[in-house]
């Protein structure tokens, strides 16, 4: 939905939002929601797993469009992105990744989307908090048409 210099123009400069976190290109950065959120949309729903691995879900509302991201973290820099990113630029590189992956539709396309998702055949379809995303992210689309 947006191209390299939308991207550019929406998201917040990672210098600026990590900016205690960095020092001279190195960078100590483990925060995902500050990550989303210096994309500068909407967040409407955010649903984590509470443990020290899992997931991360986010139905996020820019203008008349929606966007659903969902990806999954680790508990060390051997098996997260995040926490694995040693300068600013692979930091960049990652929030970029993020960006691209977002789904986005008008709520009649997200919320049919959400409905028609084999979520069975998802690699985090057992899960309790994906479960109670859908359903969160069902209510909140139908009640807004």
């Amino acid at each position: 939905m947006f191209n390299d210099i939308q991207y550019a123009l929406i998201a917040t400069p990672l210098n600026v939002v990590f900016a205690d976190e960095i020092h001279d290109d190195v960078c100590a950065v483990a925060d995902y929601l500050r990550l989303v959120e210096s994309m500068n949309f909407d967040i409407a729903i955010c649903i984590e797993d509470e443990t020290y691995s899992g997931d991360s879900r986010y139905l996020l509302k820019h203008g008349d469009f929606y966007g659903i991201l969902i990806f999954g973290w680790g508990s060390c820099s051997g098996c997260d992105s995040l926490q694995s990113c040693d300068t600013i630029a692979e930091v960049e590189e990652l929030r970029k990744h993020l960006f691209d992956s977002i789904t986005w539709g008008s709520a009649i396309e997200i919320l049919s989307y959400v409905r028609d998702h084999d979520w069975q055949g998802d690699y985090s379809s057992g899960s309790g908090e994906m479960k109670q995303f859908v359903n969160n992210v069902d209510t909140y689309l139908t009640t807004r048409m």
